[in-house]
């Protein structure tokens, strides 16, 4: 990639998973075009599959800030002033930071972007939502032609692609699908408009771009959830996120490598030759016996678990995902699988220490060509060191926030809910219903003791009177 680079320029693509960049790669030739000159990360994990968290996750290289509260606080609750920041970095070095959220609807009574504590105080006045196209291609002139000189870092997010926004855009589409398309369509229609204002005053050139997905969204591929598209579980639906650096004058390069958003704050400032030291994140695992490790949850750890609503973790290795929710174990090739439909441990007993042992799978010439000798030992050798890492990683985050945890991941979940998993999740065995029910039921049970019949009693109380309706509490 060339050196010389004055300007930086953070894309934050919403809602876009490796998945759905893959799927409607059509709807997306301006994008697919820059990627293929690219440098591509292939194996690029978000850590969080909430929006505004990724923004932590990029800025700060931190995936815990939100972890003590029980409801998603977005409007200031957070003290991120002793937090390293790129955009202080970068602004310590003489850039100017901007940011624009475009969108098609800003809610009056909470300004969110601006008023988020993410952004420095003193930089709040040159954030800003934009609502037309118009609005947007003027401040972008702005910002490109201040004087020589004076270098710039722009964060820019179009919310169109989410789900719930670009409404007049979507609102004929007959199925999900073309009202992603339209979505996907427009994103990569106002970025190389972008790109031409970039161009046209002499900014194209001496830029770095990123490009970054924040999380996927679902088509309730792993179950039925009313309250958000991509607040579910940290399937690598979710997580697994495009992620590339683009600069004119790029031939293009593949990095296969395993890597965490959380890392992309330091490799931007290794890319302008400027000092990462402090933003080390916490959430992934250099070296092991398997290799390199990252981590990944829903939201935060102290999230509450409500009716359809689940918490979950996962450990990334460069050829597993294992996923660690109330709902028990899940392990998926990611790579091979990437919708993650098939749990490998369906095919496992899991001994007491942690060791598998395969089911006997009969004499089925494909499932024991899927399941080899080798493919098996792999397995066995990856997932004691996952459980064992995941389960270091959310004990971290426990012992972090101490006392103040409200709702904690209890300490017998490892203990007597995991290994019941196996028995449970086992479809293939044909166990009764009742069987795989078991999990969910003792999980309701010790709800049930923690928090008592009355405030049970209380919350079905509350759901009659909104006739059945899911209470969001904040999300």
């Amino acid at each position: 990639m060339p050196q010389r680079t004055e300007n930086l320029i953070l894309v934050h693509l919403e809602s876009f998973s490796s998945l759905l960049w893959k799927r409607f790669a059509s709807e997306l030739p301006y994008l697919h075009g820059i990627y293929n000159k690219a440098e591509r990360y292939t194996a690029a994990f978000g850590a969080s599959t909430s929006t505004d968290m990724a923004r932590i996750n990029l800025f700060m290289a931190n995936d815990s800030a939100y972890d003590r509260y029980a409801k998603f606080p977005g409007h200031g609750e957070v003290d991120f002033s002793g937090m390293p920041n790129l955009l202080v970095r970068l602004r310590e070095h003489g850039y100017n930071a901007y940011g624009i959220s475009y969108e098609d609807y800003v809610n009056p009574d909470t300004k969110y972007m601006v008023d988020w504590k993410i952004w420095p105080q003193d930089l709040k006045n040159e954030f800003e939502y934009v609502l037309t196209e118009k609005q947007l291609q003027e401040r972008i002139e702005y910002i490109s032609s201040r004087p020589a000189g004076q270098p710039f870092v722009l964060y820019f997010q179009n919310l169109f692609s989410h789900v719930q926004y670009g409404y007049e855009l979507k609102e004929n589409a007959l199925t999900f699908a073309d009202a992603l398309s339209r979505g996907y369509r427009y994103v990569d229609s106002i970025l190389e408009k972008i790109m031409a204002v970039l161009r046209k005053n002499g900014q194209a050139e001496n830029t770095l771009f990123v490009f970054y997905g924040d999380h996927g969204d679902e088509y309730w591929w792993h179950e039925y959830n009313p309250l958000l598209a991509h607040g579910l579980l940290p399937y690598s639906t979710q997580i697994h996120v495009p992620l590339f650096f683009y600069q004119a004058g790029c031939s293009g390069r593949t990095e296969e490598r395993l890597i965490s958003v959380t890392e992309c704050a330091g490799l931007i400032l290794n890319k302008l030759g400027i000092d990462s030291s402090g933003f080390s994140p916490e959430n992934i695992v250099p070296e092991s016996e398997i290799g390199k490790i990252v981590f990944a949850q829903n939201l935060f750890l102290n999230q509450p678990v409500r009716h359809l609503w689940n918490r979950g973790f996962a450990a990334v290795s460069d050829r597993y995902l294992l996923l660690a929710s109330n709902r028990g174990l899940a392990l998926y090739d990611w790579r091979v699988d990437p919708e993650n439909h098939c749990n490998l441990l369906w095919f496992f007993r899991v001994a007491e220490n942690g060791d598998l042992r395969l089911r006997p799978l009969g004499s089925y010439p494909v499932l024991n060509a899927m399941l080899s000798p080798a493919i098996v030992g792999q397995i066995r050798l990856e997932f004691p060191v996952l459980l064992r890492e995941l389960k270091a990683y959310i004990r971290r985050k426990e012992c972090a926030v101490g006392a103040e945890l409200k709702n904690p991941v209890p300490d017998w979940y490892f203990r007597r809910i995991l290994p019941y998993l196996n028995k449970a999740a086992a479809r293939e065995l044909n166990h009764p219903l009742w069987m795989r029910m078991e999990i969910q039921f003792k999980y309701y049970c010790y709800m049930l003791r923690e928090q008592g019949v009355g405030k049970m009693l209380l919350r079905a109380w509350r759901r009659l009177l909104r006739r059945g309706k899911v209470e969001s509490r904040g999300w």
